[in-house]
């Protein structure tokens, strides 16, 4: 219905692109991602959930030229950061994770985002997939410190606390 009242505005089309996500349907949320960057080419959480929606799909390579291309056109927004560095610590392809630049894109991201719950979560992964599980827990601590109680997401962070305490880096099977 928020399409319809509002054609010309991206925030229904990223919202049901999630939900198509949540749904496992990634070419109807990439298709919706699609359309939100047509309406906001400024948009980067759609830009970037379209990225990682691709990789969700198993499109790799496509979600790797994405992110790249983001943060080279968005280089002073946390999300572009936080969206690539995402993707190289958690891809569920070995070949196309680079602990390291997760590691640098993470740490850039927080700072850029004044210590954003999302990024600091990104930034544990970030260190898990560099073999540093304290921090990596430390720092996933932090982000729940932050994060509102009633956040969907939350249970997913704990998660994820919980398999750093079993020395597991994490996997985005989405």
């Amino acid at each position: 219905r928020a399409i319809n009242l509002a054609p010309r505005f991206s925030a229904p089309h990223y919202v049901r692109g999630r939900a198509y996500e949540k749904q496992h349907k990634f070419k109807e949320a990439i298709a919706e991602f699609d359309r939100a960057i047509a309406r906001d080419s400024e948009s980067i959480w759609s830009v970037g959930q379209r990225a990682l929606t691709e990789a969700a799909a198993g499109n790799y390579d496509i979600a790797r030229r994405d992110l790249e291309q983001a943060t080279r056109r968005f280089p002073g927004t946390f999300e572009a950061h936080m969206y690539r560095a995402w993707f190289l610590a958690t891809c569920p392809q070995a070949e196309y994770r680079d602990g390291a630049t997760a590691l640098s894109e993470a740490q850039l991201a927080v700072k850029l985002s004044y210590e954003d719950p999302y990024a600091l979560d990104t930034l544990a992964a970030a260190y898990a997939e560099t073999g540093d599980f304290e921090r990596a827990q430390e720092t996933a601590r932090q982000a729940l410190a932050k994060m509102p109680a009633n956040v969907p997401d939350r249970k997913e962070v704990e998660a994820r606390l919980a398999g750093l305490g079993q020395r597991q880096p994490y996997r985005d099977h989405r």
